[in-house]
């Protein structure tokens, strides 16, 4: 998968832009600074599409929420709008509410985790890239009519999300492919799909890989993990026993319908 992707920094803080560069140019993904002006951002976000927007809660002469607002307005049909993260020193949940109505992904106060927030856009661009490459809009679409738990936008983020609650590495092969194995096998319960026989092709054929070869790396990758001696979170679930495959995903799977059964609104 080529994480090509455009994030698009609107703060006016050198530092923090080059932390975020440097972080980022690791996984293929660019990075564009714009000065926090209302208007040079969004002639920006016009011209370079990004995929993720960093932007200041006070955006001179107005606000983040008038930003997002703006782009609601534009009528080019090639235009997407992108995903925003509001970082403000403002802790306020009225403000919070209101940009995340306004279309935040997240309200972030600062001072930040630059590396967990990192991730997480990592991860939303990963998660749009699945469910490109997996081309699983009528898998949603069956999901969604028959679980009503979550919608198409969001289940691929949840999995990365959990993934790294468990500490899965995110740079091996079979991270990727543990993804797609979970989101196929989500979108098909509860009719008890073969791992073996039907998940494992459906993600050799969406990677060019053979069957063999993503079940091989999916244990190599669960593994890895494993033999983390601080990964307490797979020990709390799995005990001193080392997860098969099929225990993993199944697990994960659960644990992400219950997690949307609990809450709906829930990221």
């Amino acid at each position: 998968m080529k994480h090509n992707a455009c994030v698009l920094i609107a703060q006016n803080d050198q530092f923090f832009f080059e932390n975020c560069k440097n972080f980022l140019l690791k996984y293929n993904i660019i990075t564009v600074y714009v000065e926090n002006n209302y208007h040079k951002i969004i002639s920006a976000i016009k011209t370079q599409q990004p995929d993720v927007v960093l932007l200041d809660s006070i955006v001179p002469p107005f606000d983040s929420i008038a930003v997002m607002n703006a782009l609601k307005f534009i009528k080019n049909e090639s235009f997407k709008m992108p995903v925003f993260f509001v970082l403000s020193c403002i802790n306020d949940i009225q403000l919070k509410n209101a940009n995340l109505a306004a279309g935040a992904l997240e309200y972030l106060v600062k001072p930040v985790d630059n590396y967990a927030m990192l991730i997480r856009v990592f991860n939303v661009i990963i998660a749009s890239q699945l469910q490109k490459e997996a081309n699983i809009d009528l898998f949603s679409k069956h999901y969604i009519a028959n679980n009503s738990l979550c919608a198409p936008e969001d289940l691929e983020y949840l999995i990365f999300q959990i993934l790294n609650e468990f500490s899965i590495p995110i740079n091996m092969n079979g991270y990727n492919y543990l993804c797609k194995a979970i989101l196929y096998n989500i979108l098909n319960l509860p009719s008890n799909i073969s791992l073996t026989k039907q998940i494992y092709p459906m993600v050799a054929k969406d990677v060019n890989s053979s069957a063999a070869c993503i079940e091989h790396s999916i244990r190599h990758t669960i593994n890895t993990a494993w033999q983390n001696g601080e990964n307490k979170k797979m020990v709390e679930y799995f005990g001193n026993k080392r997860p098969t495959n099929m225990l993993f995903i199944n697990l994960i799977s659960k644990l992400i319908t219950l997690k949307k059964a609990q809450n709906p609104n829930v990221l």
